[in-house]
């Protein structure tokens, strides 16, 4: 089933693992093609996902940034949380990262994503994320989880302010964020 209502949306995706280019079947440019845009009817023309394959990965970021921007931002950011309250792929960290950027990926999210993996050592070791405050400017923020690990960090993130430790607490002390578990 196909929705003709989708011919007007425009997706920005919050990362891409650095090295797989959207042909990969382990990229999310793949996935977010096979399991989202081919059964919504969305012009692919108006779908957009870091260049995990650039360059110059920071020019990358800048570029998807700006790209952004000049679609007038975000109206409704989808996310998900990692295990250890990371949103996109901004591990806990001393700081928040603005912008779009390069990531070393956690061991604890290597491992968690080994399930999508042959092996654990398929598994990149970077990623290119949108930054924490990008991710705060969307007009409205939405978070889904359905594991049970996963709960805690959406509590935390309910009831504290903001902590560059679980990135999830940073977007969540705004009046446009809702939670689903």
């Amino acid at each position: 089933m196909s929705f003709t209502i989708a011919r007007k949306v425009v997706s920005a995706n919050l990362d891409e693992y650095v090295g797989l280019d959207g042909s990969n079947d382990q990229s999310y440019r793949y996935f977010m093609n096979k399991n989202f845009f081919e059964h919504i009817n969305i012009d692919l023309c108006n779908t957009f996902v870091p260049n995990g394959c650039a360059v110059d990965l920071a020019g990358e970021g800048k570029r998807y940034d700006e790209h952004i921007a000049e679609l007038g931002g975000i109206d409704l950011q989808l996310l998900g949380i990692g295990l250890d309250g990371h949103i996109g792929f901004n591990e806990p960290d001393k700081y928040f990262v603005k912008n779009t950027h390069v990531v070393d990926l956690h061991e604890s999210t290597i491992k968690a994503n080994s399930r999508f993996f042959a092996s654990e050592d398929e598994v990149p070791k970077k990623a290119i994320t949108m930054g924490m405050v990008s991710i705060m400017q969307a007009k409205k923020d939405f978070t889904y989880s359905k594991r049970k690990g996963k709960a805690r960090y959406l509590q935390k993130s309910l009831l504290r302010t903001d902590n560059p430790r679980n990135p999830r607490l940073n977007s969540s002390t705004s009046p446009r964020y809702y939670c689903y578990l």
